[in-house]
């Protein structure tokens, strides 16, 4: 099989265990903006034209954009724009980005490209919410002062998020109350065996020893 090459492109260490993981995979893979990351031998490191000569495959972090108007480059010592200049270094490449839109938005010359919009997919989102709800988990266990077993939790959103970590949750032994606003929501959540709270009452619902917000935007 012939070999391929990625260009890996900003990020953080998500992005540098791909970089490892591809070039373990018997591809070549080329670390772009990744300078700070302890990356091995095999993955190939270089400036953004080299990455966009030598490479056919660009993958971009999720999100791509920080900022409105940069790369999401946390393992890079500076800040790289993303502008017509850098869209027209990857004209012709296959793109694989999370929230693709906002990366179009930066250039008109994205429209050329084939983007692949990963973080749309339904297995990255399952995948994305078992690793954010055990993050989730992982900091309460740190940080709170009890033991979460026993302790009277309450997830504000019934997505994804919320659903995996109310499962988690449960699974220590934890007292688990969870918030929604639909109705049908609602009903799932005791069907689950959960405490059900209406999302516009969830300050009269009583006192949490631990509060989780799945939620989007700033609710409390």
């Amino acid at each position: 099989m012939r070999e391929k090459s990625f260009g890996i492109i900003g990020g953080d260490m998500r992005q540098a265990a791909l970089a490892e993981s591809i070039s373990g995979d018997g591809n070549i893979a080329y670390a772009c903006f990744l300078e700070k990351a302890p990356l091995s031998d095999r993955v190939k490191k270089a400036g953004l034209e080299e990455t966009a000569l030598r490479c056919g495959y660009i993958v971009l972090p999720l999100p791509a954009v920080a900022g409105g108007k940069y790369l999401k480059a946390d393992l890079s010592y500076g800040k790289i724009l993303l502008d017509d200049g850098f869209a027209e270094k990857l004209q012709g490449k296959k793109i694989f980005c999370g929230m693709a839109e906002k990366l179009k938005a930066t250039s008109r010359l994205w429209e050329n490209n084939e983007i692949y919009d990963y973080s749309e997919s339904e297995e990255f989102k399952i995948g994305n919410a078992l690793l954010t709800a055990e993050g989730a988990l992982g900091t309460a266990m740190r940080e709170f002062g009890g033991t979460v077993h026993g302790s009277r939790c309450l997830v504000a959103g019934f997505g994804r998020i919320g659903k995996t970590l109310a499962y988690m949750l449960r699974g220590i032994g934890a007292d688990v109350a969870v918030s929604a606003r639909k109705r049908t929501d609602l009903s799932w959540i005791k069907t689950y065996g959960y405490r059900p709270v209406p999302a516009g009452s969830m300050c009269a619902a009583g006192r949490y020893d631990i509060i989780f917000n799945t939620v989007p935007e700033v609710i409390f």
